[in-house]
C-alpha cells in the first residue's frame, strides 16, 4: 500500500519537474524571440512589416492556440504578444511620421 502511494507521488514529482522545466524553457525562448525581433524589425521592408502585423493580429485572435499555450504560459505569453505587437506598431509609426 505504501509503495503504491510512494510510486504515485514519485510520478507526480516527475510530472511537476517536467512542467517547471517546460515553463522555464518557454520563458527563455519568448525572451530570445523578442530580442531577435527587436533587431530584425528596423531592417524589414514596409510590406514585410505589414505582413508581420497581419500575422500577429491573426495569432492574437486564434482562440485554439491561445487556449493551448495559456495552459502552460498564460501571463508570459500574453505579455509576449503585447510587446511584439507594440514593437511592430512603434516601428510603423516611426516610418509613417519621420522625425
Amino acid at each position: 500500500m505504501i509503495e503504491s502511494i510512494l510510486f504515485v507521488l514519485f510520478i507526480a514529482l516527475i510530472i511537476g519537474v517536467i512542467f517547471l522545466v517546460m515553463r522555464w524553457r518557454m520563458r527563455l525562448s519568448l525572451k530570445q524571440s523578442l530580442k531577435v525581433e527587436t533587431k530584425r524589425v528596423p531592417k524589414l521592408s514596409d510590406e514585410a512589416l505589414q505582413k508581420r502585423i497581419k500575422k500577429a493580429k491573426k495569432i492574437h485572435k486564434n482562440k485554439f492556440l491561445n487556449g493551448f499555450i495559456s495552459l502552460f504560459m498564460d501571463k508570459d505569453y500574453a505579455e509576449y504578444k503585447e510587446k511584439l505587437m507594440q514593437l511592430y506598431k512603434e516601428e510603423l509609426t516611426k516610418r509613417s511620421y519621420p522625425a
